[in-house]
Parts: structure tokens; C-alpha cells; sequence
């Protein structure tokens, strides 16, 4: 006797029972589709990225393999005139007979310094004070030609100026009437008068004046640099300026090797101070 609480074979077989497997059935495959159409998809999707990824690679290799090509074709040695002028500076700057190992310094620049001492006019003497040199001497050969209207009228004006200063017949002439007129202007030398009083010079008017008509510091120096505590940003200084001698040797004014530089500098100015107020006389 069967179990009436049981499942019989009767039932697995049964129209409902069928029509609830064949619903099961085209679910399972309608997912199962999905997810084969996503898997393909994504498939698809990684293989076209690959080619493309393996295009541009490919297209770097052929770029590099060009380069590589070229750069072998080429001479990597530069041949050129200026190239071997260049070369022969740097061999002959040179001390090859000394070891870079143990003096590097006199390795590379011993040539220089053997061939090339400080003159008697200049405390310190380098490459660039030759280069300085060799420019004076280029623009003494630009401002000796004539004026010509193919020049521009900087240029001209540069000239201009050049022979006015180089007319020394002119020059001798004048004399220190200029200069006399110049140091009026400003309220005179106190050394060159007998009758100087304070209220003839106004330092803020002189200082303008001077640093807007010649470009010179007088009393103090104004300039705009990097802020020394924040480089992204620029400052403005106010500095001692330039009194004709080093900062070392005006501190050791009293030793064995500036008193004599001191001694000199005192009679110049001494010098030109007599020569000026005797022309004002």
C-alpha cells in the first residue's frame, strides 16, 4: 500500500508537473544564453583592446628601429669647423701629463693656467674675463665704422657717442666745466667750496637723479632678486653700495697689504678734489 503522503511516479509525469520543469528549463537556458552573450562580449572587448595596445607597440618599435637607423647612419663624431675649433680650446685649456684621479682640477685646466696669467691690472683673470676682452675689442671695431643707413639708429647713436668720447682734442678743451655743471646741479662738492652748507643737498633728489639719468647706486642700492627665504617668490633690497673698493679691503684698511691700495685711493680722491676746485677758481 503506497504512502498517500509520498510522491507517486503518476505525479512526476503529470501535465503540471511537466509544463513546471519546461518553465524551469527556458529559464536556466534564457541565463545561461545572457551569460554566454557577456562572457563573448567581454572576451571580444579584451582581444580588440589587445590588438590595439599591440598596434602602438608596434608602431614604437618601428619608430624606435628608425631612430636607431638613422643615428647609425650618422657620423657620431661632429667634424665641423666650429666643432674642431671648439675641440682644440678644451685640449689645449688641458694638463694631460697629470693624473684627473689626483688633481682633476689641474687635469682639466692646467694648459689654461700655464699659458694664461693674471695681468698686472686685474686681481682675478678667467675664461670669461677673455671673453669680455675679446668683446671689447669686437665692439671697438663696430663702433669705429662709419654711420650708414642700413644700421639701425641705436646703433648710430652708439657710435656717435663713441667718437664724442674719443675726440679728446674736445675733451681737453671743455675740460672740467661738464663735470663742474654736473656737481652744481646736485648741490656741489663739499671738498671743492669753501661755503658748502648742508641745505644745498638734497640726497633724495641727487639719488633719483642719478639713478635715473646714469644707472649708477649712489648712497645705496636699490635691485630685485629672489626672497632668500622663499625663491618661488622676488624681493626688493636696499644694500650699501659700491664705494670704489672691495668690501675686503676697506675692513682691512690698516693692514700690511691694503694700506697701500688705501694710501692711493685716498690720493686720488684728494687729487681730484684739488683738480676740481681749482678749476672752479
Amino acid at each position: 500500500m503506497a504512502d498517500s503522503g509520498g510522491v507517486t511516479a503518476a505525479d512526476s509525469f503529470s501535465p503540471t508537473a511537466i509544463k513546471k520543469k519546461s518553465r524551469w528549463l527556458a529559464w536556466a537556458a534564457f541565463i545561461s544564453a545572457i551569460v554566454f552573450m557577456l562572457a563573448t562580449g567581454y572576451l571580444g572587448y579584451r582581444v580588440c583592446k589587445s590588438s590595439k595596445q599591440l598596434a602602438v607597440v608596434e608602431e614604437q618599435l618601428a619608430t624606435a628601429e628608425g631612430t636607431i637607423a638613422r643615428l647609425e647612419e650618422k657620423d657620431p663624431v661632429c667634424n665641423t669647423k666650429e666643432c674642431v675649433i671648439s675641440a682644440a680650446v678644451l685640449m689645449e685649456a688641458m694638463d694631460p701629463t697629470v693624473d684627473p684621479c689626483h688633481d682633476f682640477y689641474q687635469f682639466a685646466c692646467g694648459g689654461w693656467l700655464r699659458k694664461n696669467s693674471v695681468p698686472d691690472a686685474s686681481s682675478r683673470w678667467g675664461r670669461f674675463h677673455v671673453l669680455r676682452e675679446q668683446l671689447m675689442y669686437i665692439l671697438k671695431d663696430i663702433l669705429s665704422e662709419p654711420n650708414t643707413v642700413q644700421d639701425s639708429k641705436p646703433v648710430n647713436s652708439s657710435r656717435e657717442m663713441y667718437r664724442a668720447c674719443m675726440d679728446t682734442d674736445a675733451i681737453e678743451k671743455l675740460g672740467l666745466t661738464p663735470l663742474i655743471q654736473l656737481l652744481n646741479s646736485y648741490g656741489q662738492w663739499p671738498m671743492t667750496v669753501a661755503n658748502w652748507t648742508a641745505d644745498q643737498f638734497d640726497w633724495k633728489l641727487a639719488s633719483t637723479s642719478i639713478r635715473r639719468d646714469m644707472g649708477e647706486s649712489f648712497l645705496f642700492e636699490v635691485y630685485n632678486y629672489l626672497d632668500w627665504k622663499n625663491t618661488n617668490k622676488s624681493s626688493i633690497y636696499v644694500d650699501q653700495t659700491d664705494v670704489g673698493l672691495p668690501y675686503s679691503t676697506l675692513i682691512n684698511a690698516k693692514s700690511n697689504s691694503t694700506a697701500i691700495i688705501m694710501q692711493a685711493y685716498a690720493t686720488y680722491v684728494f687729487e681730484s678734489a684739488k683738480a676740481v676746485r681749482d678749476a672752479i677758481q
